[in-house]
C-alpha cells in the first residue's frame, strides 16, 4: 500500500524531517501501538446522545486538543 520504504523496514511518514536512516523509524515500531479504531466505527456505534455528547467535548478542547481560549 505504500506504507513502506523500498528498504522494506521504515515508514514512509516519520515523525521527523530527519531523513538519517539511522533514525528512521522502522514499521515494527507500531507493533507497540494499541489497535488503531475507525473514528466512523466508533460514532456509529454511539446512541444520538452520545454522539452530541462526544461533539461538545470535542468542540470544548479547541484546536488540536487544546483548551480553547476563554470567552471575553
Amino acid at each position: 500500500m505504500g506504507y513502506v520504504r523500498d528498504d522494506g523496514k521504515t515508514m514512509v511518514a516519520q515523525p521527523h524531517l530527519n531523513l538519517d536512516p539511522k533514525k528512521m523509524g522502522p514499521w515494527n515500531h507500531l507493533r507497540r501501538m494499541a489497535e488503531v479504531q475507525s473514528p466512523n466505527v466508533l460514532l456509529n456505534a454511539m446512541t444520538a446522545e452520545e454522539r452530541a455528547a462526544f461533539q461538545a467535548d470535542y468542540n470544548r478542547q479547541g484546536p488540536a486538543g487544546r483548551p480553547a481560549p476563554a470567552a471575553s
